[in-house]
């Protein structure tokens, strides 16, 4: 896990600015206004297309992916 710049999309320190440089994909987990639910996001992809998602957390099962 690492952490993100307060004000905007940069990796926070060296370590993250590298990871950066080299990842395929950058994926950007947030909380949601409901509780059971959090906000999956791409925040960069060499390959392939955007996606936002949404995680629903159920309590004893895995959580569901929902668009």
């Amino acid at each position: 896990m690492l952490h993100l710049v307060p004000n905007g999309y940069k990796i926070r320190g060296h370590i993250g600015s590298e990871l950066q440089r080299k990842a395929a994909a950058i994926l950007s987990i947030e909380k949601d206004d409901n509780p059971t639910r959090s906000v999956v996001k791409t925040m960069k992809v060499r390959k392939g297309r955007m996606f936002l998602y949404h995680l629903l957390r159920q309590h004893g099962i895995l959580p569901l992916m929902e668009r």
